[in-house]
């Protein structure tokens, strides 16, 4: 039963790695090694992902098809002789190819670095801007992995050198359907935890009865709305409404853990507990579950989203107006490239922080105002012409760039001398010491654009160590052991990385409840997917586990008890009209002769067609139960037993009022008779 060893990291980027090698292998070709190494890179990141997990699988994957294509083409190319003039076509394709591979994995790498560590959401003491933030950042990764996947089938030259009919189509079918599975699994936790967490903290100012009651309605609403759209899957629903689904799940869990946390402040807990901000946050979740873009006073859920936002990071002065240009800082620094994004973010910083002073001010003047909406103004300014350098540029571009030249850069010049407007905007709001702390914050960000254009070629040049530990996962399923599989596997995997390779390895018809399958340890412990193979096998030299599918591809004996029960019904209410005819049949006989015995055959012939009818009944009900399974049987089953005694206590009530009947008619029929 057991399969040749699968190396994990080998299975996703084709890259086979023994146990003895101290270093991965090289590519066969110099011109994909550039391509080789950096895929061996991205796919260490992914193994190790808690979030976005299925599409970085297949980006890896696709990828690892990609350069296997290429290679092919060079080994045509390297064999074929003579060589031909229509060669030169092959040369050029692969050669394009080989660019669209790094240039995609290049983008990547600074997603996948990111995302391999990143927590699923937010856990600790942060603010709500910190909050907000990582809400952006896990948008921007999905979005970047999501994106590379759909290069392969958007970008010309892709599909010119790596289209392979049939099979790229059952690709988009497996990516589309590993998107979905990761935009559940993520909505799905942050549904459990909003729904069963608790804000421990009370406000310092006890709310009135009538707003705590409304609060708590808003709320109860809103887990409502997330559970009724966790039970849709998001079928019918636009990308766009599902990624504010996940956004808005996202920021209300993280509005809970801060207003839970010890050390965030009373006036935040306060008005995180406020009626306003849950009424509003239930217009957002009422709007998202509509699925309309105009929805509930015809705003659109972009509008109802940022008042959202706003009414959260106003969370002393929600009064106070902040300039509406503010909110475009949050999209410029997107698009400004390393040798100055650091620099920029800081800038950007330098205004919240500004707006931060602003909204804690008693009352604000018109002085302050103009200040800071001239600084928001100005940095807007110098960020753009950040926005359009380095645009098209290569690696090789940004790691040649020297930061002591930044006084001679335009970009630096304006970024330099936007420092006099901050300055004055932090001293009309009465801070000047802030100004110091945001410059050497500034400064700071100098130094690591620098250091991390310097060790962008270093990265890419390092050859990582791998190491891989053996680990034996037996498959199970509720009939009993279904297949075992051997792997060859690195330590800091997680098991939902494993679980992946195992759904390629098993048969379609159990995949589906595959893909919900458990992991165990030796003593039946239960694994999470979020676990490292590290830490499932603890200290021993092995990793041997369990895998048990969930199966519920077919009905169980509940379910063969529903369709007996049923058709019991069924067949029970066609005796009694049965029943019924007969004895109807005997009174009319009695009275009328052969008239009588015309219509007894066609009560008969009623009879039998009802008893047909049944049978027909009988077997669609068999039909139907064999696409149902679980719970629900038991219940239903129970139900309709109930049904079947009430039905057969009728049946019998009526049998005996139609015998007396019968009785009393006989006795009349007999009277008349003997009367005659």
């Amino acid at each position: 039963m057991a399969s040749t060893d699968i190396y994990l990291l080998a299975d996703l980027t084709g890259i086979s790695i023994s146990p003895s090698d101290k270093e991965p292998p090289r590519s066969d070709y110099g011109a994909t090694s550039l391509a080789h190494d950096v895929l061996l890179l991205v796919g260490l990141d992914v193994i190790q992902f808690q979030r976005n997990q299925q599409v970085a699988y297949r980006v890896v994957e696709r990828s690892n098809r990609a350069v296997k294509k290429i290679n092919g083409i060079i080994k045509t190319i390297a064999e074929k002789k003579p060589r031909a003039e229509g060669d030169w076509k092959d040369f050029e394709l692969y050669h394009a190819g080989i660019d669209v591979v790094e240039q995609l994995l290049l983008s990547l790498a600074e997603t996948t670095d990111f995302e391999r560590s990143a927590p699923r959401y937010v856990s600790g003491s942060e603010g709500i801007t910190e909050c907000i933030s990582k809400m952006n950042k896990w948008e921007a990764n999905r979005a970047a992995l999501r994106e590379a996947a759909q290069s392969f089938n958007t970008n010309t030259t892709a599909i010119n050198v790596f289209k392979s009919g049939t099979e790229d189509t059952t690709w988009q079918q497996g990516l589309e359907d590993s998107e979905t599975q990761d935009d559940l699994a993520f909505f799905s936790d942050l549904a459990d935890f909003i729904a069963a967490h608790k804000m421990s903290r009370k406000p310092t100012t006890t709310p009135t009865r009538k707003d705590a009651i409304d609060t708590r309605h808003a709320i109860d609403g809103i887990n409502s709305e997330l559970a009724d759209l966790r039970a849709s899957s998001f079928v019918g629903k636009s990308s766009a409404f599902i990624t504010f689904a996940l956004k808005f799940a996202f920021i209300v869990q993280g509005v809970m853990v801060i207003a839970s946390e010890d050390t965030t402040e009373n006036t935040t807990v306060r008005h995180f507990n406020s009626k306003e901000v849950w009424e509003t946050a239930h217009k957002v979740s009422k709007h998202i579950s509509a699925g309309d873009e105009a929805f509930d006073e015809h705003q659109t859920l972009k509008s109802r989203w940022e008042e959202f936002i706003l009414l959260l990071s106003q969370a002393i002065h929600a009064e106070m107006k902040i300039p509406d240009l503010f909110w475009d800082l949050m999209e410029l620094p997107g698009n400004i490239h390393r040798p100055y994004r650091a620099r920029a973010v800081a800038l950007v910083d330098s205004c919240r922080k500004l707006v931060e002073l602003y909204r804690a001010l008693p009352k604000a003047t018109n002085e302050q105002l103009e200040s800071l909406e001239e600084a928001i103004d100005q940095t807007i300014r110098a960020l753009r012409t950040g926005t359009g350098a380095f645009s098209n540029a290569k690696l090789a571009d940004l790691t040649t760039y020297k930061i002591a030249d930044y006084e001679n850069d335009d970009v630096i010049v304006s970024f330099v001398g936007l420092h006099l407007v901050l300055e004055a905007c932090f001293k009309s709001l009465n801070s000047p010491g802030e100004w110091m702390n945001a410059l050497s914050k500034i400064t700071a960000a100098e130094n690591q654009d620098r250091d991390a254009v310097d060790q962008m070629l270093k990265r890419f040049k390092q050859r990582p160590s791998v190491n891989t530990v053996p680990m034996t996962v037996d498959v199970i399923t509720t009939k009993g052991p279904l297949k075992q599989l051997t792997f060859r596997v690195e330590p800091q995997a997680r098991l939902a990385a494993v679980r992946y390779a195992i759904l390629s390895r098993i048969d379609q018809a159990v995949q589906t409840s595959a893909k919900e399958g458990i992991f165990g340890d030796q003593s039946g412990k239960e694994l999470s997917i979020y676990n490292s193979v590290k830490e499932a096998m603890g200290n021993d030299a092995t990793c041997a586990l369990t895998f048990t599918l969930k199966d519920g591809s077919k009905p169980d004996s509940t379910s063969d008890a529903k369709v007996e029960v049923r058709v019991e019904v069924e067949v029970l209410e066609v005796k009694v009209e049965a029943q019924e005819a007969g004895m109807a049949v005997q009174v009319e006989a009695q009275e009328a002769g052969m008239e009588a015995q015309v219509k007894k055959e066609a009560l008969e012939a009623q009879a039998k067609k009802k008893a047909l009818e049944a049978q027909t009944k009988k077997k669609a009900l068999e039909s139907q139960v064999k696409k149902e399974a679980g719970m629900e049987a038991q219940v239903k089953k129970e139900a309709l037993e109930a049904q079947v005694k009430k039905k057969a206590l009728e049946a019998q009530t009526k049998k005996k009022a139609l015998e007396a009947q019968v009785k009393k008619e006989a006795l009349e029929a007999k009277v008349r008779t003997t009367s005659e």
